[in-house]
């Protein structure tokens, strides 16, 4: 088997699957592949395959926990080494705090700091999710508004 990182190495392997394609050596990147040195959870790319997904159940009422998760414009303080002075850079982002009160999942605690940070890329399925839910909404109301016009 390939390279792969951490935890994920150990998953395939209690999974006993091989992330990699048999049928090719071929190492090159490819856009929206997830193939040689490039699959791995941290660049968005993980395993997915329904058959190895137990337990499947729907996100609950996505729209309404991700509508619960303001977005912000902050200053966040870092040091500039150059100047060995604290300085603040401008950002955008959410509050760690916030998303682990619907999506625990989401949030990991820096061992040192003990600060709390977001994997962002797990906020992903909840919008898909809320995207999904918000369409069949619009799709109801604009079935609602034609059965309305076609009333004598």
């Amino acid at each position: 088997m390939k390279k792969v990182t951490g935890c994920f190495l150990i998953s395939l392997l209690l999974l006993n699957v091989n992330a990699y394609s048999s049928d090719s050596d071929d190492d090159e990147y490819k856009p929206g592949t997830c193939s040689g040195p490039y699959f791995d959870t941290l660049g968005g790319c993980g395993l997915s395959d329904r058959n190895i997904k137990t337990n499947l159940v729907p996100l609950q009422e996505p729209l309404e926990k991700i509508a619960g998760i303001e977005a912000y414009q902050y200053k966040i303080p870092y040091l500039d080494y150059s100047t060995l002075t604290i300085n603040f850079k401008e950002e955008i982002g959410v509050v760690a705090q916030e998303v682990k009160e619907v999506y625990p999942l989401a949030v990991y605690q820096d061992r040192e700091k003990r600060l709390l940070g977001v994997n962002y890329s797990r906020l992903v399925v909840p919008l898909i999710a809320a995207v999904n839910e918000l369409n069949k909404k619009v799709e109801r109301l604009e079935k609602q508004l034609e059965e309305q016009r076609n009333e004598p």
